[in-house]
């Protein structure tokens, strides 16, 4: 798994797009250079999440994954301890937004995740986070394309069944972060949804269908109204 990366075919830069205060979440695919990009609003300004994730990009763009190899987040990040130069910074444990060394990460893995979706990557092991914090007005990115990660507890495990070798490159702005899935052959888009199934007063269900076929479902618990508002402020 631990390859140097051969920069065939990665994208320098991108362009800038205004970003829509209700669309926050661009999906495109650039057949010119093989590579699936998203483009996703980061609401943090915190400068410890900045540095977590800048810190554990330099990990994952230094490795390209080949045919049927498992791409293991933790295994490729590694412990985000302070020995290893992780800070502390926001992260939602046991249903609290509370600070923890190497906070932020599980946007990096959310995003691999589902961009592994659409490009029709194999699955073998990906946790949701157990709250949903934000609604429809804050929310950035669909409920159900979450990745949550825990070193030695929660991990994010992806197959490249293509025949190519894969990579995952990123561009991290002031108010965006975007992901691209570089690879040599063609990928065609998968077509991804998540679809509510259930609801309840203290919980929601996702259930997310890709190609037609159910892969997973999601189960969140909801916050109590009138600290949604605080913890979206947060984040």
């Amino acid at each position: 798994m631990d390859h140097i990366l051969k920069r065939h075919k990665v994208l320098k830069s991108a362009k800038e797009y205004l970003l829509k205060p209700l669309f926050q979440f661009i999906e495109q695919y650039r057949e010119a250079h093989n590579a699936f990009w998203f483009h996703e609003f980061n609401s943090s300004s915190d400068d410890a999440k900045v540095h977590n994730l800048k810190r554990a990009i330099k990990s994952i763009e230094a490795t390209q994954v080949l045919h049927e190899e498992i791409f293991s987040f933790w295994k490729i990040v590694g412990n985000p301890s302070r020995q290893n130069g992780f800070i502390e910074s926001r992260s939602i444990i046991g249903n609290q937004i509370i600070k923890s060394t190497g906070g932020g990460l599980c946007q990096l893995s959310g995003l691999i995740y589902y961009i592994g979706l659409i490009s029709d990557l194999e699955i073998l092991e990906r946790y949701n986070h157990s709250i949903d914090i934000y609604d429809e007005k804050t929310r950035f990115t669909p409920l159900g394309s979450d990745a949550a990660v825990v070193y030695g507890y929660k991990d994010l495990k992806i197959r490249n069944n293509h025949t190519s070798p894969i990579n995952f490159t990123f561009i991290l702005n002031k108010d965006s972060i975007t992901i691209e899935l570089n690879h040599n052959l063609k990928i065609y888009r998968s077509d991804v949804k998540f679809e509510q199934i259930k609801s309840t007063s203290n919980q929601i269900t996702i259930q997310t269908i890709v190609n037609g076929k159910k892969i997973i479902e999601s189960i969140y618990k909801k916050p109590i109204p009138n600290r949604a508002a605080s913890v979206n402020s947060l984040l």
